[in-house]
């Protein structure tokens, strides 16, 4: 079903009002869709986010500046986010070698087993992608997503 009928939005909507309207119901649609399937491992979406985040490392820690910059939701918190991964044991905290006041986190056994259970919440959501979209398509809206924010940045900055 359009976004249209499932909000019961009027069908004049100029094309502007559409897009940024069907862009923000998607991109909450998604994200609480892969929320609600992470609460089965007992992860938030941000804790997600960091383990992935981590994983990319192969075995070299980061700090949580570095962690927070490349978050999808990078307004989250990320010291708490990591703490609560530390309490599962997910992730480990190190002091940092060249700065006493920098932590080193890196993702623990559990937190590469964790993932390795719930990637199939990526795999299942691009398959879905694959399946609509031909690969220019894909980079397409890729890029004009980009372009959008690019220039929203520009804007409000």
């Amino acid at each position: 079903m359009k976004f249209i009928e499932e909000l019961h939005l009027p069908k004049q909507l100029n094309p502007y009002q559409k897009v940024l309207l069907n862009l923000l119901y998607t991109a909450t649609w998604l994200d609480n869709k892969m929320q609600k399937e992470l609460r089965h491992f007992h992860l938030t979406l941000p804790q997600y986010n960091v383990l992935r985040i981590l994983r990319t490392q192969n075995g070299e820690s980061l700090n949580a500046f570095d962690i927070q910059k490349r978050m999808v939701h990078p307004e989250s918190n990320v010291t708490r986010i990591i703490e609560k991964l530390i309490e599962k044991k997910l992730v480990s905290r190190m002091d940092c070698k060249d700065n006493r006041r920098k932590i080193d986190i890196s993702i623990t056994d559990e937190g590469l087993n964790m993932l390795k259970k719930t990637d199939y919440l990526t795999l299942n959501n691009m398959e879905v992608f694959k399946s609509v979209l031909e690969p220019a398509e894909a980079d397409n809206l890729s890029d004009l997503l980009d372009k959008v924010r690019i220039n929203f940045i520009s804007i409000y900055s």
